[in-house]
């Protein structure tokens, strides 16, 4: 398979796609194991992160915030997130990998989904500090996290989403996974690319490319992380799979791979 380098051979970029058969046949595995036959929404299908600290990510998600398990062994475990699939692979390089996403929430959910939040984990404090936060700029609230390997995780209710729901908050409330932190030396490019390949836009800002069911927030390498800004942002191994749906029937279901990494090691 022909790889596309970019971005000074920074960054390993390469995709492989599935067509028909083979998305019907993966759409089955995954369905034998727990997971959606196929999106209405999501554009992420799965997103696998790296740890140095497996056992321990493994307790704060299943024992702690009780996000629901589909798979585990002793390298990984994938946990279903709505419409997505968030995994953690073990890593033993002696890196450190740390990353930021986001899940959707129901819109009307925001205070519910704070307190269940806060119950089971600290939540992160803005400059004044408050631990919700709203964004004016694409009508959001949104509250943040931190798990054992310092990933910040953040939970967001967009009320331009018509997707509100009844009854409280709980797990089954978590929707997709809209948000995933991608550091590249050259946002620019990386947008471009991005642009080229799969029709993504800027969705407000430069940073943002995607929409509000899927999106990569392409910051610069050493950006320091919102809320806290006291973590840089830097390159690590990260597998994306997006969905490209046209006229959401199974047939024209495409699923691309994206692998992110430093030193073309992939």
């Amino acid at each position: 398979m022909k790889r596309r380098k970019f971005i000074g051979n920074a960054i390993s970029f390469s995709l492989l796609m599935v067509f028909h058969r083979e998305a019907q046949a993966l759409s089955k595995l995954n369905m034998e194991k727990g997971e959606a036959l196929e999106p209405s929404t999501s554009r992420f299908k799965k997103i696998t992160l790296y740890t140095s600290k497996l056992n321990a990510q493994y307790d704060f998600y299943n024992k702690i915030l009780g996000f629901r398990i589909i798979n585990k062994d002793e390298k990984q475990f994938s946990m279903q997130l709505g419409e997505s699939v968030l995994q953690f692979k073990e890593v033993k390089d002696g890196t450190e990998p740390l990353y930021h996403y986001a899940i959707n929430i129901p819109s009307n959910k925001y205070n519910e989904a704070k307190k269940w939040l806060s119950d089971r984990t600290t939540l992160l404090l803005n400059g004044n500090g408050g631990d919700l936060f709203y964004f004016d700029f694409w009508d959001a609230h949104a509250m943040y996290f931190k798990d054992p390997s310092g990933n910040i995780g953040e939970l967001i209710a967009r009320h331009t989403l018509n997707n509100d729901s009844d009854g409280e908050f709980g797990v089954s409330d978590l929707l997709c996974v809209s948000e995933i932190g991608t550091p590249v030396n050259n946002p620019s490019d990386f947008a471009s690319e991005l642009k080229k390949e799969y029709g993504l836009n800027p969705y407000v800002g430069s940073m943002f490319i995607g929409d509000e069911n899927g999106m990569f927030v392409v910051v610069p390498v050493n950006r320091p992380w919102y809320p806290e800004y006291k973590v840089k942002a830097n390159i690590h191994p990260t597998d994306i799979y997006i969905y490209q749906v046209k006229e959401r029937k199974p047939i024209n279901i495409k699923i691309i791979r994206i692998k992110l990494n430093i030193k073309n090691k992939f």
